[in-house]
C-alpha cells in the first residue's frame, strides 16, 4: 500500500511535471530501525509502520475511504492485513512513527501487566475491512495477474486482469472517485 500511495497520482497525469502526491515519509522496520522514505530500499520488507504525508488539492477526500483494513491473499502465501488510518493535517513523519511506537509499548506494557487496570487505547486496533485483494501470479512471462477485488465501500467486486496487483487497486480508486458524493 505504501509502494501505492508513493506512486499515486490523478488520472490524467501523464507525468508531464505534475508529480506525485507523495511528501515526506519514514518507515519503521521490524527490527526497530527508523528509515527515511526516498531511497530505493526503504520500503524493503520487512516494515512494521510506515507514515507517508501526501499532499496535492483534495487528496484527503480523494484517500477518505482507504481508511480501514486491506486484506490482501495470495494463492500460496497467509493472508495479510495492512492498516490504513488516514489522518488530516500536517505531522512530522518521524515523530509520529516514534509517537506509535512509544503507544504501543505503553499497551503491550499494560497488556503483559494484566490486573484490573484499564488498558491504555491500542494503536494497532484493527479498522473496519475496506477492500479484500486475492490474486494469482501469471504462469507465463508477459501473462496478466487475475486479481479477485472486493471493494466494501462502493460495493464493486470484479475479478481483473491486469499487468500488476496496484493497478487494480488505482481502478478501484477511480470508480470511487466517480461515483457522486
Amino acid at each position: 500500500m505504501a509502494r501505492l500511495f508513493l506512486a499515486g497520482r490523478w488520472l490524467g497525469d501523464g507525468g508531464d511535471g505534475g508529480g506525485t502526491w507523495f511528501d515526506a515519509g519514514v518507515v519503521r522496520r521490524v527490527d526497530g530501525t527508523i528509515v527515511e522514505v526516498g531511497g530505493a530500499d526503504a520500503l524493503a520488507r520487512p516494515v512494521a509502520h510506515a507514515v507517508l504525508v501526501l499532499r496535492d488539492l483534495l487528496i484527503a477526500p480523494a484517500l477518505a475511504a482507504e481508511h480501514g483494513s486491506h486484506v490482501f491473499r495470495s494463492l500460496a502465501g497467509e493472508p495479510e492485513i495492512v492498516r490504513v488510518e488516514i489522518v488530516p493535517g500536517e505531522r512530522d513523519p518521524r515523530q509520529a512513527v516514534l509517537d506509535h511506537q512509544r503507544r504501543l509499548a505503553a499497551f503491550d506494557a499494560a497488556v503483559d501487566q494484566g490486573g484490573d487496570a484499564e488498558l491504555p487505547p491500542n494503536p494497532e486496533r484493527l479498522l473496519p475491512v475496506v477492500r479484500n485483494v486475492g490474486w494469482s501470479a501469471p504462469l507465463r512471462v508477459g501473462e496478466s495477474w487475475k486479481v479477485d477485488l472486493e471493494d466494501f465501500v462502493t460495493g464493486w467486486s470484479p475479478t481483473l486482469e491486469v499487468a500488476e496487483v496496484e493497478q487494480a487497486i488505482r481502478i478501484a480508486w477511480w470508480l470511487r472517485w466517480s461515483a457522486p458524493s
